[in-house]
């Protein structure tokens, strides 16, 4: 991209005295521009050369100062290509919402939240008494569990996509994330949503992917006895035990987040060392004492996630030494 391009997500409010208001949906962060300023900004296409090819009455200078004012802010881009707290987003596509795909959405997520469960727990029952029936052979089993990933990630992220725009939250890009642990990404914000359990939902979404993909081929695997399927399904089962641990930015830790109606989890957990804060904790009575429990996990799942890495790394490794 040669020129700088506008975010998705931005809205416009023009004030009385000509002013407007331009909001980033995605922070819910407003800013206050002039109305020259806004008609260069939806001239930011990529294609458009700011300096040159937009009819204005700003000077060079002028221009530059906006345009350094929008990358401080993050309101333009040059490339789909960005970096983000450790990790390089690769944006594939941004996501035009409308009452149609609202409608989809909304039934899709009903559908999730009702069958979910279910299968998980039928394709488990009926895979666990059969286990040492089935013939395993790692190499099948190595590459469903590379599939289990390849699959596993999107559709976690459609979940979350589904949920969000199903209850009344936005979405604006998705894409590819590249990190310790690579995966996909979707941009949403369901800070719009009033309802608690409906924010839960949208951040559960995608772990309730993982366990429906997990139990249809747990069924699948049963009925081929095949380590493939068997790959696929402990892989999205994985996909959903390690979303679900209480750590800094993963969605079990943000669900409780929201349902405790607490902020930085992490750093009240590790208060919890003082005897002072602990026995003000203990001294709520019986939600206190689920507090203290929940923070005292949240200080163990710290653990579990390096762990879980070095697993998945030395699996790898084992295949291909053997």
């Amino acid at each position: 991209m040669k020129y700088p391009r506008l975010v998705n997500g931005l809205s416009y409010k023009k004030n009385y005295d000509g002013t407007v208001i331009v909001k980033d949906n995605r922070i819910d962060e407003s800013y206050l521009f002039e109305e020259e300023s806004v008609r260069i900004l939806q001239h930011l296409d990529g294609k458009t050369d700011p300096y040159n090819g937009i009819e204005t009455y700003y000077t060079p200078s002028e221009i530059g100062l906006l345009i350094e004012f929008l990358i401080e802010e993050e309101l333009i881009e040059y490339s789909r290509i960005t970096a983000s707290n450790g990790n390089i987003l690769i944006r594939l596509f941004n996501i035009k919402v409308s009452m149609k795909k609202r409608i989809i959405s909304f039934v899709l997520n009903v559908i999730l939240m009702n069958s979910f469960l279910p299968i998980f727990i039928y394709g488990l029952c009926m895979f666990l008494p059969r286990y040492n029936e089935l013939e395993f052979r790692f190499p099948l089993f190595f590459v469903g569990a590379i599939i289990g990933v390849l699959l596993g990630a999107p559709c976690h992220e459609f979940g979350h996509l589904v949920a969000a725009l199903g209850l009344g939250g936005k979405a604006f890009s998705m894409g590819i994330l590249l990190g310790i642990t690579p995966g996909m990404y979707v941009e949403i914000n369901e800070k719009c949503i009033k309802s608690t359990l409906r924010k839960v939902q949208v951040l559960l979404a995608g772990i309730e992917v993982n366990l429906l993909l997990a139990g249809l081929f747990f069924i699948i695997s049963t009925l081929f006895s095949s380590s493939l399927f068997y790959g696929i399904a402990f892989n999205n089962l994985l996909l959903a035990v390690v979303n679900l641990l209480f750590i800094d930015g993963l969605d079990g830790y943000q669900a409780m987040q929201i349902l405790l109606g607490a902020n930085e989890l992490n750093e009240k957990a590790k208060r919890l060392r003082n005897e002072t804060a602990k026995n003000e904790l203990l001294s709520e009575g019986i939600l206190g004492y689920i507090k203290f429990i929940l923070f005292r996990i949240i200080r163990y799942n710290q653990l579990a996630y390096p762990v879980l890495i070095l697993i998945n790394i030395g699996g790898g490794l084992f295949w291909i030494i053997n």
